[in-house]
């Protein structure tokens, strides 16, 4: 991961495979063995997951990376990046959020914790104004 300190603007990342071949390197192919970095093709970045970086986890089987993100210059969600099959999808705020109308003044999310154990993610959402209040905690399952 390469992570673009862009000061006032936030912290911005992209991913890039320096497996040589672009292969998987230590990350376990299941059956199909399914690969889509190509070796002229090895940096990824999107704007919906790459801007305002708060902070990031990778998940235990190498597969995954989640990122969290602010509000400020970014989305304000945390997104499940998937590296073997480079997509991404949202986790949080989840589709049935109940705290929405808290949100409309911009807000960020940070993982606190990932519980091995329990195959968990602690993620926590704050305002982004002066008084970082907590708005709701979410625990997303992992692969």
């Amino acid at each position: 991961m390469f992570v673009f300190c862009d000061d006032a603007l936030g912290t911005n990342i992209g991913v890039i495979l320096t497996e040589p071949g672009a292969g998987p390197g230590t990350i376990p192919l299941g059956e199909p063995k399914t690969w889509t970095w190509l070796t002229n093709n090895r940096f990824w970045q999107d704007p919906e997951w790459a801007t305002d970086v708060v902070n990031v986890a990778w998940s235990p089987s190498k597969k995954y990376v989640y990122v969290a993100t602010s509000s400020i210059y970014g989305d304000g969600g945390v997104f499940q990046l998937d590296l073997m099959h480079r997509t991404w999808k949202r986790v949080v705020p989840p589709a049935t959020y109940t705290y929405s109308a808290q949100l409309q003044d911009g807000y960020l999310t940070r993982i606190e914790e990932m519980k091995l154990d329990e195959h968990v993610l602690t993620v926590n959402v704050y305002r982004t104004d002066a008084t970082q209040t907590l708005i709701a905690t979410e625990m997303i399952p992992y692969e």
